[in-house]
């Protein structure tokens, strides 16, 4: 595999208030990598960093060979690396289509990814957005809303997604349902960092994953042994 994403100290600050300190991780083409820890110790924070939403402090991000540190967002989106928010954050007085152009009209900017999603294969992946394609997407329920939120990063034809807490709010049933479509985008070449709280969700999709603490990485291997680590599991996730 090759190094897709690579993060090599990076920092985040509020102020003086230091939130991340100088971590270190990186994602392979094809893979599916799970960014987990408690609630507040940084991991959000950390993926806008990634996304451009938030300044760094120090450190470097490179998107396969280029050093994407100082870019925009949206310049990073248009080199393909497509962020999922928490809370979904769709235009709400936009329909469903509307918010799918919105997705889909970035791809003229760059070069395809391994896979993107037509409007219409969104309807056939989610029939529930085929039927309410002309409601307004702050009308939809939840997982919904989470299902447009994906669908509109995959328009893009990302070569990474960033998915944040995707099963915040959402009912087992649908988070779910998210899991199957993280699985279909490593199925069909895509490549994914999901940040979660859930551990059926995040160890569930991942092959690896990175355990964060207080701004630090703390652990971090394959999926299946970080979980038979009863220690690592208890101390840091709250489990056992």
């Amino acid at each position: 595999m090759s190094r897709l994403l690579s993060v090599e100290g990076l920092a985040v600050s509020y102020g003086a208030s230091s939130v991340v300190n100088g971590i270190d991780i990186h994602v392979d083409s094809g893979e599916v990598v799970a960014l987990m820890g408690r609630n507040g110790v940084g991991k959000s924070t950390t993926v806008g960093a990634l996304a451009g939403i938030l300044p760094t402090a120090g450190g470097t991000v490179r998107l396969g060979e280029q050093e994407v540190t100082d870019w925009t967002a949206t310049k990073r989106s248009r080199a393909g690396m497509a962020l999922v928010p928490q809370g979904r954050r769709l235009f709400g007085e936009l329909t469903v289509e509307e918010n799918l152009i919105v997705g889909q009209s970035l791809d003229k900017h760059r070069k395809l990814g391994p896979y993107g999603w037509t409007i219409e294969e969104t309807y056939e992946r989610f029939p529930v957005l085929g039927a309410r394609r002309k409601s307004h997407a702050g009308l939809l329920s939840g997982g919904e809303q989470q299902m447009v939120a994906i669908a509109r990063a995959m328009a893009t034809s990302p070569i990474l997604v960033l998915l944040d807490e995707p099963s915040e709010g959402l009912a087992p049933m649908i988070v779910d349902q998210v899991g199957d479509i993280v699985r279909q985008i490593k199925d069909n070449g895509g490549t994914v960092l999901i940040v979660e709280q859930n551990l059926g969700l995040g160890m569930g999709v991942a092959d690896r994953v990175y355990l964060m603490s207080k701004g630090e990485i703390v652990a971090s291997g394959r999926t299946e042994d970080v979980q038979d680590d009863t220690d690592l599991m208890h101390e840091y996730l709250g489990v056992g």
